[in-house]
Protein backbone atom coordinates (compact mmCIF):
# COMPACT_ATOMS: atom_id res chain seq x y z
CA UNK A 1 0.00 0.00 0.00
CA UNK A 2 1.17 3.54 -0.63
CA UNK A 3 2.17 6.14 1.94
CA UNK A 4 -0.40 8.36 3.66
CA UNK A 5 -0.93 11.74 2.02
CA UNK A 6 -2.03 15.21 3.12
CA UNK A 7 -4.83 15.76 5.63
CA UNK A 8 -8.39 15.22 4.33
CA UNK A 9 -7.12 13.98 0.96
CA UNK A 10 -7.13 10.31 0.05
CA UNK A 11 -5.38 8.43 2.85
CA UNK A 12 -3.55 5.14 2.37
CA UNK A 13 -1.84 3.11 5.04
CA UNK A 14 1.72 1.86 4.61
CA UNK A 15 2.17 -1.82 5.42
CA UNK A 16 3.40 -2.34 8.94
CA UNK A 17 2.24 -1.92 12.52
CA UNK A 18 0.36 1.25 13.44
CA UNK A 19 0.40 1.81 17.20
CA UNK A 20 -2.37 3.72 19.03
CA UNK A 21 -1.00 6.88 20.66
CA UNK A 22 -3.19 7.44 23.77
CA UNK A 23 -2.11 11.08 24.16
CA UNK A 24 -3.79 12.01 20.88
CA UNK A 25 -6.73 9.61 21.18
CA UNK A 26 -10.10 9.52 22.93
CA UNK A 27 -12.67 6.79 23.50
CA UNK A 28 -16.02 7.90 24.83
CA UNK A 29 -19.66 7.03 25.28
CA UNK A 30 -22.97 8.78 25.88
CA UNK A 31 -26.23 7.41 27.28
CA UNK A 32 -29.45 9.26 28.09
CA UNK A 33 -30.81 8.87 31.63
CA UNK A 34 -33.74 10.23 33.62
CA UNK A 35 -36.13 9.02 30.93
CA UNK A 36 -34.18 10.64 28.11
CA UNK A 37 -33.78 14.06 29.70
CA UNK A 38 -30.15 13.98 30.84
CA UNK A 39 -27.20 12.86 28.68
CA UNK A 40 -24.43 11.14 30.61
CA UNK A 41 -21.07 11.27 28.85
CA UNK A 42 -17.93 9.47 29.79
CA UNK A 43 -14.50 8.53 28.55
CA UNK A 44 -12.12 5.65 29.06
CA UNK A 45 -8.78 6.96 30.21
CA UNK A 46 -6.56 3.89 29.68
CA UNK A 47 -6.35 1.87 26.47
CA UNK A 48 -3.86 0.47 23.99
CA UNK A 49 -3.91 -1.08 20.58
CA UNK A 50 -2.37 -1.64 17.20
CA UNK A 51 -3.42 -1.97 13.57
CA UNK A 52 -1.41 -4.43 11.48
CA UNK A 53 -1.54 -3.57 7.78
CA UNK A 54 -0.17 -5.96 5.18
CA UNK A 55 -0.72 -6.65 1.49
CA UNK A 56 -4.20 -8.12 1.17
CA UNK A 57 -5.63 -7.01 4.50
CA UNK A 58 -5.40 -5.76 8.02
CA UNK A 59 -6.20 -6.84 11.55
CA UNK A 60 -5.80 -5.31 14.94
CA UNK A 61 -6.99 -4.99 18.47
CA UNK A 62 -7.98 -2.15 20.77
CA UNK A 63 -7.97 -3.00 24.49
CA UNK A 64 -9.78 -0.67 26.87
CA UNK A 65 -9.36 -0.86 30.63
CA UNK A 66 -13.00 -0.93 31.76
CA UNK A 67 -12.21 0.42 35.23
CA UNK A 68 -10.72 3.57 33.67
CA UNK A 69 -14.18 4.92 32.75
CA UNK A 70 -14.78 8.48 33.92
CA UNK A 71 -18.10 10.34 33.87
CA UNK A 72 -16.86 12.97 36.36
CA UNK A 73 -19.13 11.55 39.07
CA UNK A 74 -17.41 9.12 41.48
CA UNK A 75 -20.64 7.53 42.74
CA UNK A 76 -21.94 6.92 39.20
CA UNK A 77 -18.51 5.65 38.06
CA UNK A 78 -18.50 3.16 40.94
CA UNK A 79 -21.93 1.89 39.91
CA UNK A 80 -20.88 1.63 36.25
CA UNK A 81 -17.87 -0.48 37.31
CA UNK A 82 -20.14 -2.83 39.31
CA UNK A 83 -21.76 -6.10 38.18
CA UNK A 84 -24.85 -4.07 37.14
CA UNK A 85 -22.89 -2.66 34.18
CA UNK A 86 -19.26 -3.31 33.16
CA UNK A 87 -18.49 -5.77 35.99
CA UNK A 88 -14.83 -4.76 35.91
CA UNK A 89 -13.87 -7.26 38.60
CA UNK A 90 -14.77 -10.17 36.31
CA UNK A 91 -14.33 -8.41 32.94
CA UNK A 92 -11.44 -5.95 33.25
CA UNK A 93 -11.23 -5.19 29.51
CA UNK A 94 -13.49 -4.12 26.70
CA UNK A 95 -11.89 -5.28 23.45
CA UNK A 96 -12.48 -4.37 19.82
CA UNK A 97 -10.96 -6.92 17.45
CA UNK A 98 -10.60 -5.53 13.93
CA UNK A 99 -11.11 -8.06 11.17
CA UNK A 100 -10.95 -5.76 8.14
CA UNK A 101 -10.49 -2.19 7.01
CA UNK A 102 -11.05 -0.95 3.48
CA UNK A 103 -9.95 2.53 2.49
CA UNK A 104 -12.00 4.80 0.28
CA UNK A 105 -10.43 8.23 -0.13
CA UNK A 106 -10.47 10.03 3.22
CA UNK A 107 -12.71 7.37 4.72
CA UNK A 108 -12.70 3.72 5.65
CA UNK A 109 -15.07 0.86 6.34
CA UNK A 110 -14.03 -0.87 9.55
CA UNK A 111 -15.37 -4.28 10.59
CA UNK A 112 -14.76 -6.22 13.76
CA UNK A 113 -16.13 -7.52 17.02
CA UNK A 114 -16.68 -5.55 20.24
CA UNK A 115 -16.38 -7.77 23.33
CA UNK A 116 -18.05 -6.37 26.45
CA UNK A 117 -18.55 -8.55 29.51
CA UNK A 118 -19.44 -11.93 27.94
CA UNK A 119 -21.09 -10.42 24.85
CA UNK A 120 -19.54 -10.22 21.39
CA UNK A 121 -21.08 -7.60 19.11
CA UNK A 122 -20.23 -7.60 15.41
CA UNK A 123 -19.75 -4.00 14.25
CA UNK A 124 -19.31 -2.32 10.89
CA UNK A 125 -18.29 1.33 11.11
CA UNK A 126 -17.71 4.15 8.70
CA UNK A 127 -14.61 6.03 9.75
CA UNK A 128 -13.00 9.30 8.72
CA UNK A 129 -9.25 9.27 8.17
CA UNK A 130 -6.81 12.14 8.08
CA UNK A 131 -3.05 12.34 8.19
CA UNK A 132 -0.35 14.91 8.75
CA UNK A 133 2.41 12.80 7.19
CA UNK A 134 3.14 9.27 5.97
CA UNK A 135 3.63 7.92 9.51
CA UNK A 136 0.66 9.46 11.39
CA UNK A 137 -3.05 8.85 10.84
CA UNK A 138 -6.14 9.92 12.79
CA UNK A 139 -9.17 7.59 12.62
CA UNK A 140 -12.54 8.88 13.86
CA UNK A 141 -15.68 6.73 14.09
CA UNK A 142 -18.99 6.59 15.94
CA UNK A 143 -21.66 3.95 16.34
CA UNK A 144 -24.69 3.13 18.43
CA UNK A 145 -25.14 -0.12 20.35
CA UNK A 146 -27.82 -1.26 22.75
CA UNK A 147 -26.88 -1.82 26.36
CA UNK A 148 -28.78 -5.12 26.28
CA UNK A 149 -26.53 -6.43 23.45
CA UNK A 150 -23.60 -5.76 25.77
CA UNK A 151 -25.24 -7.64 28.66
CA UNK A 152 -26.07 -4.49 30.62
CA UNK A 153 -29.72 -4.91 31.49
CA UNK A 154 -29.90 -3.11 34.86
CA UNK A 155 -32.40 -0.28 34.49
CA UNK A 156 -34.27 0.83 37.60
CA UNK A 157 -37.73 2.17 36.66
CA UNK A 158 -36.75 2.32 32.98
CA UNK A 159 -34.78 5.50 33.52
CA UNK A 160 -31.79 4.62 31.29
CA UNK A 161 -32.12 4.67 27.50
CA UNK A 162 -31.46 1.39 25.74
CA UNK A 163 -28.97 2.87 23.28
CA UNK A 164 -25.41 3.95 23.95
CA UNK A 165 -23.46 6.11 21.51
CA UNK A 166 -19.77 5.21 21.20
CA UNK A 167 -17.15 7.58 19.81
CA UNK A 168 -13.55 6.72 18.99
CA UNK A 169 -10.81 9.05 17.86
CA UNK A 170 -7.52 7.22 17.47
CA UNK A 171 -4.14 8.70 16.69
CA UNK A 172 -2.02 6.01 15.02
CA UNK A 173 1.73 6.10 14.40
CA UNK A 174 3.61 3.79 12.07
CA UNK A 175 6.23 1.84 14.02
Amino acid sequence: MADATASHAAVELTSGTWQVEPAGSEIGFAVRTFWGILPVKGTFERFSGALNVRDGGADGELKIEAASLNTKNKMRDGHLRSADFFDVENHPEVVFTLTSISLDGAGAKVAGTLSVREASLPLELSADLSSSDASHVKLTASTRVTRQQAGMTWNRAGMIAGDADLHVELALALQ
